[in-house]
């Protein structure tokens, strides 16, 4: 073969193999590349799905503790409303006793004879005067402590 055509041909196949040869490294750079991207991306995956499960839980944790707060809550209120409604009716229970030994004293004081029954219910003297509010309790009955009380 002619010296020519064979430099002439080892140049074009050292061109062609350059060429090649730098476009099959850059390939094989993108190749890499590509496969480090997929490789991060399925850890950025990873990461993002457990994050979100962390997420998840902190806020159902957070949820549970806001619902039983919340629950506490009105059952303290309730609890207060009802004890505030005891004590009204212990103070309206206190004025009545208060009123009705107010009351006893003032019949054992104009009663001539007196006579002792400790520990027993009675009914309050009434008469054609009696005012309704002293009738409208109910029946008039007293329950006296351990004491003496003069009928």
């Amino acid at each position: 073969m002619n010296p020519v055509v064979l430099s002439f041909l080892t140049i074009i196949g050292a061109g062609i193999s350059a060429y090649f040869g730098a476009y099959l490294k850059k390939k094989g750079e993108n190749l890499a590349t590509h496969e480090d991207i997929n490789k991060v991306l399925v850890e950025v995956r990873a990461t993002a799905q457990a994050t979100k499960e962390i997420e998840a839980k902190i806020s159902d944790e957070v949820w549970d503790r806001q619902k039983r707060w919340e629950l506490k809550r009105e059952v303290l209120f309730e609890a207060m409303r009802r004890v505030a409604d005891i004590e009204e009716v212990l103070n309206t229970l206190n004025a009545i006793f208060r009123m009705n030994a107010q009351r006893t004293v003032s019949v054992e004081a104009s009663r001539s004879e007196p006579r002792c029954t400790p520990n027993r219910l009675y009914l309050h003297e009434t008469s054609a005067h009696t005012p309704a509010s002293k009738l409208s309790e109910p029946l008039g009955l007293v329950a006296g402590l351990p004491r003496q009380v003069f009928t």
